[in-house]
């Protein structure tokens, strides 16, 4: 019920409103202006070049994808810089260089807008990783949590106020990201209107360098990371804190209650008699209410430390913040039940000293007052005299615990009060006569409660009746003070006797109430509040009779209703709570993947956390299908039938676990679809969707694979032509999309004829060599350099065709063009001469340094006037030439792969690194730098395959589990770094476990020797109890009436349940429980021990008072029951020694009224005795406290 404190915690944590810079993304325009003007005003390319990207952002693993948009960017920037240097060659090539200058005017800028949007869609696939970091962030924290977390929600509220605003002036994240959104805009228009190399570098600068958003969206996400890490050590500090505080403060508490400080209190004084005052004196009630203060403040730490990691968990609002607020909770309360708990102790200690001098002190003054009374009595005085130089240091030590020995003192205080007042105080017997008629008041009505809850205390009225028959014939003078002190002890003998009676029946009412409560759930709400109330009637885990005699049979009849009723119920309670509670864990032998079968291992664990028990067989429906299913292992008891869960019993703490395994498509695809973003021949980008259904939760592996080359692979990683991503499933449908481009998807080939001597014709072959692609265009420029005549265009596509300036401009367009198909056209331009096109060309490609031989083989044709043949050939060298810039642009981003396992933390790793440094270096063509990556790649691939194989722990623990499978994740899309390390870290965890598991072993078994020696001594013990106190078949009833017999007996059945809890933890190999119930039973021996021992004590002290009595009184009659005494308490029999004891020495007190009674005889023989009784009765309250038992 303590948990309503935090369930209302969670209710008072606000959803904070979500901050996303994603919001704003349509501020980085992403536009496709129409560059054909560019023929006819060309612009100056200078000012293109390639950038470096920000390196924080290249090897952060969220950022992946950012980072293979701006490679692209910054590729297509090295594009456009190359063809910057090829239109500044044409400058040098004379007449034909116009034309060239415009046409690379052309392509510079073509590829500086495709830079500008990869640069662009760079910088929002960084705020997708950062928006997921500050989703995480703002998940986990509450916005008024004190301290960096709430600055940072206030710090995203100035951010958006900054975005809202357009603040382009400071140096914030937003302001930043405002001002680059103008750069990003102002390039655009620049395109447009008035292309400039220097506004789109300067934008894709701003958007992707090592100084630029990229970089800054990297480092807020770093700030907003150590936040959480602050939080979350925070949280693991104070989790730490909390349990070493309730683990304190726990043995703290244990150990004062060891104490049995709980008896000293109000309940014990009134048994005392006199003891109200000492009460006062000491302020003694403190202790049952303070403990009671501290047992709940330790329930609650207890709750709220356990409360971080249930929020964790559920992953609700501000868990982590809550989290913490709950452990300072913890650690706050577990703190002050330390203190009292520590206080309550340093009382007891100081108590007990000071008690223990009074006692001292108050012998000596009874001492000295009876040593006054020797003239009038010198024989009595001195008996007593005798008896009251009593060792209290010897008695004292035969109570185990604190709160025995002070109600020890408190008694013998009372009483040494009393023989002194006695000796002293002319009105002695006047006062002791009205307070034991006050007490016979009291006591009657106690013996009315305790009927009421419908026990026989006949036997106790009468004795009653006969006292207060007594009392009321005393006289109130110094010569019936030995009457009134022998009448004083009978009555508190009657009042422990009812005590004892009430013990005998309720006793064990704690724990059905313990049961009930456990239950309360599956209660009535009329039935919950009534249990709730019934909450007053225990104290420290005991019936408390003392405070509620008379309402103990109601409100046992009431709890047994309720067991009763769930018993009655108890097939279908514990089906619906087993059932409620089963956890369902599974393990993977691999990877799972799409629309393939995975070896699935479910261990299945149910938990008894009730009080009910069912001893039939149980149907449970699993968590999951037991369908196709095999059993791997299962508890005692536990079967599979019919796709159900068969218990044979279910008992209290019961845990039933059962572990099968199948093999089963986890994973199944519904549909997937492709959609084309962009395509034209140099480039495609696409969008790949799958969904899926799962059967379960599981990381799926998820492959795209391309029978063609792809590139710029968003949301997976891609090797060999095939993209893979493990994508988080939970059970139900989930969708999945990758983002990829496809290099050069067209492949464009053009031919040229010589028509006639005015005429050529261009023939275009367009085949699409990937997939289908939507939304085809194809813009082409010939710079042929003659004044044209006519152009005519035969084509299936949709085009258009216009001739500017010397130059031809085609563009090509097909909505649907579907992979392997091929389309052409046929352009015919009719112009004065061929001869200024091929020698246009010719300077081009040797102004560019080509050593290519058809270079010069079509310089020899244009000589020879055959045109058309040499421009074939020098269209074909131009193509020689783009394809090796592309190769040098593929051994730079090889390069950047090999760099990373360069700089990985193995040695291994750095080795085979090196090697393909050195091919690398090498390389001269594409399948050269391919060569080079795949060995590098196919020997990490073996290393981090060998690192897997040897992952193998069935017995691990499941932080080992998860992490080796995390290992092959890694490696199921070919990222064999992360792999690598992943197999590492779980080789290192899989070893901790290995050494942990021995250590288990040889831990649980020192504690099973130690629990044999525990159990070995603890019936030793109980031998001594059955001994101590058997009783023959007429001293039954006599016993029953003994309080520290009963008390004896719940000690008994607290040791029995503190082996049976024992025995099961080390069955079950729980170390940590096993130990601290070991100690337990050692606490439950001694508690017993305590009783022997008590009962011990009490019968030395009763034969001793006998044998005082017999020596002045005694016959043959009472000196045989004396013997007879004496040699039971030598063999053990301490209960059967008292009663004999006792039953002589009450036979000696009533020996003078056998005499003639008529003449008063008897009242003087009893004043002849008196002191010496008086003196006895010192000896008669030599006992643990005043609810420990004395025979009625």
């Amino acid at each position: 019920m303590r948990l309503g404190g935090i369930a209302l915690l969670l209710l008072l944590v606000p959803s904070a409103s979500a901050f996303s810079f994603s919001e704003y993304s349509y501020l980085l325009k992403s536009e496709s202006p129409s560059l054909a003007s560019l023929f006819l005003l060309p612009r100056d390319c200078s000012g293109f070049a390639a950038v470096e990207i920000a390196r924080n952002a290249r090897a952060d693993a969220d950022f992946a994808d950012a980072v293979t948009l701006a490679d692209k960017a910054d590729s297509d920037l090295a594009n456009a810089a190359a063809m910057a240097w090829f239109q500044r060659m044409s400058v040098t090539w004379g007449p034909s260089g116009i034309l060239a200058y415009r046409q690379y005017s052309y392509l510079c800028f073509s590829y500086g807008a495709s830079a500008l949007t990869e640069a662009s869609d760079s910088a929002k696939k960084g705020f997708e990783a950062l928006n997921r970091k500050i989703a995480e962030f703002e998940q986990a924290a509450d916005e008024n949590y004190a301290g960096a977390a709430g600055g940072l929600f206030a710090e995203f509220g100035e951010l958006q106020e900054q975005i809202e605003a357009r603040d382009a002036g400071g140096e914030s994240i937003a302001q930043r990201f405002v001002n680059v959104s103008g750069r990003v805009s102002a390039a655009w228009n620049s395109l447009a209107w008035n292309p400039s190399a220097a506004s789109i570098t300067d934008a894709a600068n701003a958007l992707i360098s090592d100084d630029s958003l990229l970089r800054e969206q990297v480092e807020y996400r770093d700030r907003v990371q150590e936040v959480i890490d602050g939080l979350n050590a925070e949280r693991d500090g104070l989790q730490a804190q909390a349990e070493a505080k309730v683990a304190s403060a726990s043995a703290a508490l244990d150990s004062v209650e060891k104490e049995r400080l709980r008896d000293v209190g109000e309940s014990a004084f009134l048994l005392v008699g006199a003891g109200e005052s000492l009460a006062s004196e000491y302020a003694l009630a403190s202790f049952e209410d303070d403990l009671d203060r501290a047992a709940a403040l330790l329930a609650d730490a207890k709750s709220l430390s356990e409360a971080s990691p249930r929020l964790e968990k559920a992953k609700t609002q501000g868990w982590l913040t809550a989290g913490i607020i709950a452990l300072r909770e913890a650690v706050a309360k577990a703190t002050e039940t330390e203190s009292l708990a520590k206080a309550a102790d340093g009382r007891a200690r100081s108590l007990e000293i000071t008690l223990r001098l009074r006692v001292l002190e108050e012998q000596r003054l009874a001492a000295a007052a009876i040593e006054k009374v020797r003239a009038t009595n010198p024989y009595a005085a001195s008996s007593a005299s005798a008896l009251l130089g009593k060792n209290y240091a010897l008695l004292s030590s035969s109570f185990k615990t604190r709160g025995e020995r002070i109600n020890f003192y408190l008694s013998e205080i009372a009483q040494l009060q009393d023989i002194r007042a006695a000796a002293e105080k002319p009105s002695f017997a006047r006062e002791k006569k009205t307070e034991l008629l006050a007490k016979a008041e009291s006591v009657g009505a106690l013996l009315d409660k305790v009927a009421k809850d419908g026990i026989d205390v006949s036997v106790l009225k009468a004795r009653l009746a006969q006292l207060r028959s007594a009392l009321a014939s005393s006289d109130e003078t110094s010569a019936d003070e030995p009457l009134l002190l022998a009448l004083g002890d009978d009555l508190r003998k009657i009042e422990e006797g009812a005590y004892a009676l009430e013990k005998e029946e309720f006793g064990s009412l704690g724990d059905e109430y313990e049961r009930a409560a456990q239950d309360a759930e599956f209660l009535s709400r009329s039935e919950q509040a009534r249990l709730d109330e019934y909450a007053r009637l225990f104290r420290g885990g005991e019936t408390d009779v003392a405070r509620n005699a008379g309402a103990l049979a109601a409100a046992r009849d009431d709890i047994e209703a309720m067991l009763s009723k769930l018993d009655v119920d108890a097939p279908n309670v514990l089906k619906k709570h087993l059932e409620a509670g089963a956890e369902a864990e599974t393990e993977y032998e691999d990877v799972v993947r799409l629309d393939a079968p995975a070896v699935v291992t479910t261990r299945i664990t149910f938990r008894n956390l009730l009080s009910l028990e069912y001893d039939s067989l149980l149907a449970l429906e699993p968590p999951v299908s037991l369908e196709g299913t095999e059993v791997v292992s299962a508890s005692g008891g536990v079967s599979v039938q019919a796709g159900k869960v068969m218990l044979q019993r279910v008992e209290t703490d019961g845990v039933y676990v059962l572990t099968v395994r199948m093999s089963e498509v986890v994973a199944r695809k519904k549909t997937e679809a492709s959609e084309t973003l962009f395509a034209n021949e140099r480039e495609a980008a696409k969008r790949w969707t799958v969904r899926f259904d799962c059967s379960r939760d599981a990381d799926v592996l998820v492959e795209k694979p391309f029978p063609f080359d792809v590139e710029a692979v968003t949301g997976a990683l891609l090797e060999e032509r095939t993209a893979r991503a493990i994508v988080p499933c939970l059970k139900g449908a989930t969708s999945f999309a990758v983002e990829y481009q496809i290099p050069n998807p067209v492949s464009v080939e053009k031919t040229f004829s010589e028509k006639t001597n005015v005429s050529m014709e261009i023939r275009y072959g367009l085949r699409n060599n990937a997939e289908e692609l939507r939304g085809f265009e194809y813009d082409d420029v010939q710079t042929l350099m003659c004044a044209p005549k006519s152009v005519s265009v035969v084509t299936p596509m949709k085009y258009k065709a216009e001739f500017l300036a010397g130059a031809l401009l085609l563009q090509l367009k097909q909505e649907a063009f579907p992979a392997g198909a091929s389309y052409e056209a046929r352009v015919v331009v009719e112009c004065d001469s061929l001869q200024i096109a091929a020698l246009t060309k010719l300077d081009e490609l040797k102004a560019s340094g080509s050593n290519d031989t058809r270079v010069s083989d079509a310089e020899a044709r244009i000589a020879e006037g055959k045109y058309g043949k040499a421009l074939e050939l020098l269209f074909a060298a131009e193509n020689a030439i783009l394809a090796a810039n592309k190769t040098a642009l593929d051994k730079a981003e090889a390069q950047r792969e090999v760099d990373a396992a360069l700089a990985f933390n193995s040695t291994v790793v750095r080795t085979i690194a090196s090697q393909a440094q050195s091919r690398l270096s090498a390389a001269q063509n594409e399948a050269e730098v391919k060569a080079a990556l795949k060995s590098m790649r196919d020997a990490l691939k073996a290393l981090a395959q060998e690192k897997i194989s040897a992952l193998k722990c069935p017995s691990c623990s499941t932080e080992t589990k998860n992490a080796a499978q995390k290992a092959r994740e890694a490696f199921a899309v070919g990222d064999y770094l992360s792999a690598i390390s992943l197999a590492e870290n779980a080789a290192a965890l899989q070893a901790n476990d290995e050494t942990a598991v021995e250590e288990k072993n040889a831990l649980l078994a020192a504690l099973s020797d130690e629990l044999d020696a525990a159990k070995k001594t603890a019936r030793e013990t109980e031998a001594l109890f059955e001994k101590a106190f058997s009783a023959s078949q007429d001293r039954e009833t006599v016993r029953k009436r003994f309080l520290r017999y009963q008390e004896g007996l719940r000690s008994r059945t607290a040791l029995e349940k503190a082996i049976s809890d024992a025995e099961k933890a080390v069955s079950k190999g729980d170390a940590d429980k096993a130990a601290g119930l070991i100690d337990d039973v050692e606490s439950r021996r001694l508690e017993l021990e305590g009783s022997i021992e008590g009962m011990r004590a009490e019968a030395e002290r009763e034969v001793e008072l006998a044998q005082q009595g017999d020596a002045q009184f005694g016959t043959t009659e009472t000196k045989a029951a004396i013997a007879l005494a004496q040699s039971a308490l030598k063999d053990g029999g301490f209960f059967t020694a008292y009663v004999t004891a006792n039953d002589a020495r009450m036979g000696l007190l009533k020996l003078p009224a056998q005499t003639d009674g008529g003449d008063g005889s008897w009242r003087l023989l009893l004043g002849a005795a008196g002191l010496c009784i008086i003196a006895l009765l010192a000896y008669l309250f030599t006992r643990k406290s005043g609810k420990h038992a004395k025979e009625i």
